[in-house]
């Protein structure tokens, strides 16, 4: 497939992040929970009212604090779907792995913007406080009981299939699912994005780069998925 189509089929800067219509398949995968005094109905309407306002506030302040941030996030979420559908998951399966993936980065809201917008190199300093932003997020989403399966997936989307990455150096298939997929997104999204510090590569470049990380650094079956789930300019 040449260049000019692929990046005509996989171009994420003009994706957007869709509208949570399938919440209810989100609160499907919870069973009743049993209040003080047996109130589940009430308890269950508690959950999901928390849940739909976390997401919204969630969503919100990425979009304020770091646009850039925010558009990644919605890319690296639709990427996920797309990868997540070539996999047959479960539907409420590949829901939760889809929030995660939208939220993976939300621990940089505790990072300082100056030093997430640095166009020059990071200093030793600087890239471990950054690095500290996956056990931020995966703290920030712990807080919301109906994301509790997220939290593994957003704490270790850093992780590399050779058990070199961070934050706990998992490796292999140790790394939850969810994190797996989220590393690949990730990685592709950050190179074909225009950044100040990085050459952004082409959607072809970019699936070639990941192939060369897999086994290393990715998922090696995962990165075949995707690669060829982008090269066939699979959409659902």
């Amino acid at each position: 497939m040449g260049t000019q189509h692929l990046a005509a089929q996989v171009n994420t800067n003009e994706l957007e992040c869709p509208p949570f219509v399938e919440l209810h398949s989100l609160y499907a995968m919870f069973p009743n929970q049993h209040g003080p005094e047996g109130n589940e109905e009430t308890l269950q309407h508690e959950l999901q009212q928390e849940l739909t306002a976390a997401l919204s506030t969630f969503t919100l302040t990425l979009k304020v604090k770091d646009p850039q941030l925010y558009e990644h996030s919605c890319n690296v979420q639709q990427l996920i779907h797309r990868l997540a559908q070539t996999l047959h998951l479960p539907q409420e399966e590949a829901l939760m792995i889809e929030l995660a993936g939208l939220f993976h980065d939300i621990g940089k809201l505790s990072i300082h913007n100056d030093v997430l917008q640095k166009a020059s190199c990071l200093t030793r300093q600087e890239f471990e406080d950054i690095k500290q932003h996956a056990a931020y997020g995966a703290q920030i989403i712990g807080q919301v009981k109906m994301l509790k399966s997220a939290v593994p997936m957003v704490r270790h989307h850093h992780e590399r299939w050779d058990g070199q990455g961070y934050p706990a150096g998992l490796r292999a298939e140790a790394i939850p699912l969810g994190a797996r997929m989220i590393a690949i997104a990730d990685a592709f999204d950050v190179m074909t994005s225009h950044r100040p510090y990085i050459t952004t590569s082409t959607p072809a470049q970019a699936l070639e780069e990941l192939r060369r990380g897999a086994g290393t650094q990715f998922d090696p079956i995962l990165v075949d998925r995707f690669c060829s789930c982008l090269e066939a300019g699979y959409y659902q």
